[in-house]
């Protein structure tokens, strides 16, 4: 049986404010004074100078790769396996073109550049369009098949691509290629500029170049450029150059690149994809979203309200009423229950963390790849190695207390190429035991349980198997589970064992020996996209965009849909200390319930959780 339950007037979900961030493809400035962002997942506008950004529909949703805009305003999106879309009303309505032409014959194009010339010829790939993108030719660089990476256009109609085989000008809209290379020391090209005379190009490892001649000759040009790996490029109408690197560093020449000055740089980021600058504002793309600046570089803050982190890995509540949430753009922590955000990555040597963990002792842990544990005990703000004993090159993926106060650490591959190692800690993460190797690579869920139990569960692999410890890790009993095909997601709430298989949720009470299944919601299929149980047995399944509870073992069931925005898939479930339930999305950020999942719990708030880690699931259906 299935109802619908809600408190009068009370949804059941409240999205969270953010955090925001996320990698920003493009940004581009419209003839209407708006500005342009592009994500993988939508198309975003700002009519306030990027203070606030509002997502379009239809046509920009979803695989986004690249944008340019037209001198008349149109916004040309190129998709992978999508074509091209393009809109003339900021996102209102959509056109596009699926490029079924010559290579791509009877397929979605994957576009992954697109140019607009200020004649209006559209360049996507290696196709042109006289048309406003309704119809393409495909054309070759004088026989040969090569990828543009970039594409620049003079006044005189010439057009310039960079490619990974040298830089090429065409006189003839594309008919024929010249190959301009000259004495370049590398043919490698990844980003083209022009100003009326000069022609710029980035070659990656080897900096910046000029030539006025249309490459007969070049210019070394990388006075003041200390990083060579040259991602963008790009220049401003006051004729300013612009340099942006792979390794998150901006330089800005005033004097047409003979000397240039840093004016941007950041350990956490790790590419800048474009810029974009008018009078003394520059704005910049990376994968933590938009960074702003109104006095030359001078100082930045970020501008991505509304841009909210697609994809979370891991969220824990290190205390009463906050979050801290860990993704591709860093580790968030709100104090005022996820109505604002501020970055808390530190002096963390990488932004990307799957885990956050919290101690017995109210500390966070977090684990970088081949970095190892790093430690804060102030929200953030430090964090610090703890990694003694973790063996060099270990990559930790889970981490669990269990109720005798040890801390428990799991080092596996994803690739299944390095050993399984358990680590143990009795001093809240400070120092670090190995004390299993299992012979199998595959072992890659770690859970505790009550009575000081530990469970390692290997799910990618035939058969499946469980290690069970009743004694803190000294010693296992091993259970094979042939029965089952690839299990999902498995999960501990008191005695009881939970995992997923052909979309059915099936419970052990007897450590794995026997299972039964459990009564679903009248959904079908093995669309389930989050499963978790709370501490006292409760059922959370999202599937197919509905969110089901069973409190009575699968017997009956509930709905809590309320409050979700449309289109919002929750991928992943997490309780916090006072158990209530968050609802992390792919793109819709974060939900919280309005009340604790248990009403009755006596003190919850000195009850540690015994899981907070999430690999990343979407598109995956289950998360371990």
């Amino acid at each position: 049986m299935i109802s619908a339950s809600g408190s009068l007037g009370q949804n059941y979900w409240s999205r969270l404010h953010g955090p925001y961030g996320g990698t920003v493809l493009e940004l581009k400035k419209l003839p209407n004074g708006n500005l342009a962002a592009l994500r993988n997942e939508g198309l975003y506008i700002s009519t306030d100078n990027g203070e606030e950004w509002n997502r379009t529909e239809q046509g920009s949703v979803n695989s986004n790769l690249c944008m340019d805009v037209s001198s008349s305003g149109t916004v040309y999106l190129g998709k992978s396996s999508g074509g091209l879309w393009w809109t003339n009303n900021s996102g209102q309505s959509w056109s596009f073109n699926p490029i079924s032409v010559a290579p791509h014959s009877g397929l979605w194009a994957s576009v992954v550049i697109v140019k607009v010339s200020p004649q209006g010829l559209v360049l996507i790939n290696n196709h042109i369009s006289f048309n406003g993108g309704n119809n393409f030719t495909a054309f070759s660089y004088n026989g040969s098949t090569l990828l543009s990476r970039d594409y620049a256009f003079n006044s005189a109609g010439n057009i310039f691509s960079a490619t990974q085989n040298g830089i090429f000008i065409s006189a003839d809209n594309t008919s024929s290629w010249t190959n301009i290379n000259g004495n370049l020391p590398s043919l490698n090209a990844s980003g083209l500029l022009t100003d009326g005379v000069n022609l710029i190009a980035a070659l990656p490892g080897s900096g910046i170049f000029r030539t006025s001649n249309n490459g007969i000759s070049w210019m070394e040009i990388n006075n003041g450029i200390t990083d060579f790996n040259i991602s963008k490029l790009y220049k401003d109408v006051q004729n300013n150059y612009y340099a942006g690197t792979s390794e998150g560093r901006v330089f800005k020449s005033a004097d047409q690149g003979n000397s240039w000055t840093q004016i941007f740089e950041s350990h956490s980021v790790n590419l800048i994809n474009s810029i974009y600058s008018s009078g003394s504002l520059v704005f910049l793309t990376s994968s933590l979203g938009i960074y702003y600046s109104d006095n030359n570089g001078i100082s930045w803050s970020e501008k991505n309200k509304n841009l909210t982190v697609p994809v979370f890995n891991s969220l824990t509540s290190p205390d009463l009423n906050s979050i801290m949430t860990a993704s591709g753009s860093g580790i968030h922590y709100s104090s005022d229950n996820g109505m604002s955000w501020v970055r808390r990555n530190g002096d963390l040597p990488s932004v990307f963390t799957n885990i956050l963990h919290r101690c017995p002792n109210g500390e966070i842990l977090t684990a970088l790849k081949n970095s190892g544990i790093f430690r804060t005990s102030d929200n953030g703000v430090t964090w610090n190695l703890s990694n003694g004993g973790i063996e060099a090159g270990s990559g930790i993926n889970n981490i669990s207390n269990s109720t005798g106060g040890s801390i428990f650490a799991l080092s596996s591959s994803a690739a299944f190429s390095d050993t399984v190692k358990l680590y143990r800690s009795h001093d809240n993460g400070n120092n670090w035991v190995k004390i299993l190797q299992p012979e199998s690579k595959f072992f890659n869920v770690l859970k505790t349980g009550v009575a000081g139990k530990i469970y390692l569960a290997s799910l990618s692999s035939f058969p499946s198997k469980l290690l069970i410890s009743s004694d803190n890790g000294n010693s296992w009993t091993e259970r094979i589970l042939d029965q089952f095909f690839f299990p999902g997601s498995f999960r501990v709430s008191g005695n009881d064992l939970y995992l997923i298989s052909g979309g059915q949720i099936f419970k052990s009470s007897d450590e794995g020996i026997t299972w039964e299944i459990i009564q679903n919601g009248g959904w079908s299929g093995s669309g389930i996209s989050a499963f978790d149980v709370n501490r006292r047995g409760d059922i959370f399944v999202s599937h197919s965009g509905s969110i089901y509870e069973s409190t009575d073992n699968g017997n009956t069931w509930n709905t809590h849909n309320s409050g979700l925005t449309p289109g919002a898939l929750i991928t992943n479930f997490f309780f916090d200390n006072s158990d209530y339930l968050y609802g992390v999305t792919y793109n819709n950020g974060i939900f919280k319930s309005a009340d604790p999942t248990i009403t009755n719990a006596v003190n919850s708030s000195s009850i540690i959780p015994d899981r907070y880690m999430l690999f990343q699931n979407y598109p995956n259906p289950f998360n371990p």
